[in-house]
């Protein structure tokens, strides 16, 4: 029987030239943004595209409930589903606001089992303050 060897090509690291950054190709796109948001803010962005994060509570055909704040079970939010249904714990939804207590998912993301929801309640409260807001979309 014949042994073959195989050996490798030597390894050659290459120098990736990027241009230079400059402000026309350091923009983003503004015209339609999508902020996160906390729960108490819903009502005021009818109509409009949003993310929202929260614990999945029940998933039933193509509607899911989703709790916002970990503290008031009274955050809770209908999802309807047009794609597939979260299967980790936490989820994010993006959507259009239907009301209220209700959004019409375009995409969701799973957060995994073990998501930190007072800490991302905090830090999305910031993001929306009157201190901050100004640094987000």
């Amino acid at each position: 029987p014949k042994i073959f060897e195989y050996s490798k090509p030597p390894l050659r690291i290459h120098e990736t030239k990027h241009p230079p950054m400059t402000q026309s190709n350091m923009s983003i796109s503004t015209s339609n943004p999508c902020p996160r948001i906390p729960f108490e803010s819903l009502a005021n962005h009818v109509g409009k595209t949003v993310r929202l994060v929260g614990i999945v509570k029940n998933i039933s055909g193509s509607t899911m409930s989703i709790q916002c704040d970990p503290d008031n079970e009274g955050s809770l939010v209908t999802v309807n589903l047009t794609g597939v249904a979260p299967v980790d714990q936490y989820t994010e939804v993006e959507g259009i606001v239907e009301g209220p207590n209700a959004i019409r998912e375009e995409s969701n993301t799973g957060l995994g089992n073990d998501f930190d929801l007072k800490l991302y309640k905090e830090v999305v409260g910031h993001m929306n303050g009157a201190k901050y807001s100004s640094l987000y979309l």
